[in-house]
């Protein structure tokens, strides 16, 4: 991927993994902000995808490396903001989910 494609994937995570804390905050608490700036945040995130789809022009691989940081992004707000545990078998899913990630941007 180009500077630019990182840049836009960047800025793409950042506003998911903020997304998903007030998400996982609404849901402890529920409260019409907290939902309508997780949605804006969500919104922004998608926006985010498609000038890096243009630049990166191969779904297959720019979706499966979204895909696996999305879910590293959840993983690493669940166990160190919200003391969530992770089992052995969620820790095998999520190295086999970063070696497919290397495989595929080579």
């Amino acid at each position: 991927m180009n500077q630019s494609a990182i840049g836009w994937f960047l800025v793409s995570m950042a506003a998911y993994g903020v997304g998903e804390y007030l998400s996982k905050k609404y849901s402890l608490a529920p409260s019409p902000s907290l939902f309508f700036w997780a949605v804006v945040f969500y919104a922004f995130t998608a926006a985010a995808w498609l000038p890096a789809l243009r630049i990166v022009q191969k779904l297959a691989v720019l979706g499966v490396v979204w895909a696996v940081a999305y879910a590293i992004v959840s993983v690493v707000i669940g166990v160190w903001m919200f003391e969530e545990r992770l089992t052995a078998i969620h820790v095998a899913g999520i190295v086999l989910g970063i070696f497919a990630t290397v495989l595929l941007s080579l």
